[in-house]
């Protein structure tokens, strides 16, 4: 049975990424291959590809964004969080602690939290280490690292040669809609394949065994390249 595309994220946003992102608030601040392979294993098996199939052009196609933007916004809120507690509290007065082992060139946690807080253009919060509308402050910071993830993941495809016929169609980071649309699991597939430059065709082929690209020619015209537009 062909679950909707909708219902498997949806799954996986509600029961399996709690589960991984657990603790994230401390242990967030460094990026896990681990956790980012699984992630994007995920969605190979949802859009039927290889493992094998560029990560770039996988996230894109079905408008994931990396972990590490979910695990950096939580550290983020956690840091808020400590800047809003009283003293007197434990988890504040090791705050201060880190803070002051980081102001002395010691790497802490609190250092991981400044690096991130001024990468993203947010120094000013972290010089007067007091936030007036905290909501207002993440939905902020949540949207610059969205955007800069979506930036990065479609600037990664003109990375890859593969990638020529999907960067020309791949208007914006989103969530394709014929992934919910089109029913037929053969079908989706085979329109995967065909857009992340995996389809069975001499082009993709020669590519993976070496063959010169002007010698991937179509095997029924004999003497014209084959591509996913021609032939």
């Amino acid at each position: 049975t062909l679950f909707p595309y909708t219902t498997l994220f949806r799954s996986y946003d509600t029961q399996i990424l709690p589960i991984i992102l657990y603790c994230s608030e401390i242990w967030g601040v460094h990026e896990w291959r681990m956790l980012e392979s699984f992630h994007v294993k995920f969605c190979k098996y949802v859009l039927g590809v290889g493992v094998n199939s560029t990560n770039a052009a996988v996230l894109s196609e079905c408008g994931r964004h990396n972990l590490v933007c979910f695990t950096i916004l939580r550290c983020v809120k956690y840091w808020c969080k400590l800047l809003c507690m009283n003293d007197n509290r434990y988890p504040k007065q090791c705050y201060i602690m880190l803070t002051k082992l980081d102001n002395s060139g010691r790497e802490t946690w609190v250092s991981h939290i400044r690096k991130i807080i001024c990468l993203y253009g947010f120094s000013y919060a972290w010089e007067f280490q007091n936030i007036i509308n905290i909501d207002m402050f993440v939905k902020q910071f949540s949207q610059r690292i969205i955007d800069c993830n979506s930036q990065s993941i479609l600037s990664e495809l003109n990375d890859h040669s593969n990638l020529d016929f999907y960067s020309s169609v791949k208007e914006s980071f989103k969530t394709e809609s014929y992934l919910s649309t089109i029913r037929n699991k053969d079908l989706r597939r085979f329109l995967t394949l065909l857009r992340i430059g995996e389809l069975n065709i001499m082009k993709n082929n020669g590519r993976k065994n070496n063959v010169p690209r002007e010698l991937r020619l179509c095997p029924f015209c004999k003497d014209k390249l084959e591509d996913e537009l021609k032939n």
